[in-house]
Protein backbone atom coordinates (compact mmCIF):
# COMPACT_ATOMS: atom_id res chain seq x y z
CA UNK A 1 0.00 0.00 0.00
CA UNK A 2 1.91 3.41 -0.97
CA UNK A 3 1.83 6.17 1.60
CA UNK A 4 -1.04 7.78 -0.33
CA UNK A 5 -3.63 4.96 0.02
CA UNK A 6 -2.55 4.76 3.51
CA UNK A 7 -3.75 8.09 4.02
CA UNK A 8 -6.94 7.80 2.13
CA UNK A 9 -7.55 4.68 4.36
CA UNK A 10 -7.20 6.23 7.01
CA UNK A 11 -9.81 9.39 6.14
CA UNK A 12 -12.09 7.02 5.10
CA UNK A 13 -11.82 5.17 8.52
CA UNK A 14 -12.04 8.63 10.45
CA UNK A 15 -14.90 10.12 8.30
CA UNK A 16 -16.91 7.00 8.98
CA UNK A 17 -16.79 6.57 12.59
CA UNK A 18 -17.74 9.55 13.10
CA UNK A 19 -20.70 8.88 10.78
CA UNK A 20 -21.23 5.45 12.28
CA UNK A 21 -23.63 6.59 14.76
CA UNK A 22 -25.72 8.71 12.41
CA UNK A 23 -25.89 5.72 9.66
CA UNK A 24 -26.84 3.15 12.55
CA UNK A 25 -29.54 5.43 13.52
CA UNK A 26 -31.17 5.98 10.29
CA UNK A 27 -31.06 1.93 9.50
CA UNK A 28 -32.21 1.16 12.41
CA UNK A 29 -35.62 3.61 11.49
CA UNK A 30 -36.02 1.31 8.91
CA UNK A 31 -35.22 -2.23 9.52
CA UNK A 32 -35.37 -3.07 13.89
CA UNK A 33 -33.73 -6.35 13.79
CA UNK A 34 -30.44 -5.49 15.13
CA UNK A 35 -29.04 -8.43 12.92
CA UNK A 36 -30.24 -6.99 10.17
CA UNK A 37 -28.85 -3.14 10.90
CA UNK A 38 -25.50 -4.40 11.61
CA UNK A 39 -25.15 -5.91 8.22
CA UNK A 40 -26.80 -3.46 6.51
CA UNK A 41 -24.39 -0.67 8.00
CA UNK A 42 -21.81 -3.39 7.33
CA UNK A 43 -23.07 -3.59 3.46
CA UNK A 44 -23.22 0.83 3.75
CA UNK A 45 -19.60 0.67 4.84
CA UNK A 46 -18.37 -1.32 1.89
CA UNK A 47 -20.01 1.08 -0.90
CA UNK A 48 -19.30 3.88 0.60
CA UNK A 49 -15.21 2.88 0.68
CA UNK A 50 -15.64 1.23 -2.75
CA UNK A 51 -17.06 4.95 -4.00
CA UNK A 52 -14.60 7.02 -1.35
CA UNK A 53 -12.95 7.79 -4.39
CA UNK A 54 -15.67 9.67 -5.59
CA UNK A 55 -15.89 11.70 -2.72
CA UNK A 56 -14.99 15.71 -2.42
CA UNK A 57 -13.12 16.51 0.75
CA UNK A 58 -15.52 18.95 2.27
CA UNK A 59 -18.65 18.19 1.09
CA UNK A 60 -20.99 16.14 3.53
CA UNK A 61 -19.68 12.56 3.71
CA UNK A 62 -23.10 11.35 4.67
Amino acid sequence: MTENEDSKSCEFVQLFLMSQRRIYGYVMTLVPNVSDADDIVQETASVMWTKFGEYEPGTDFT
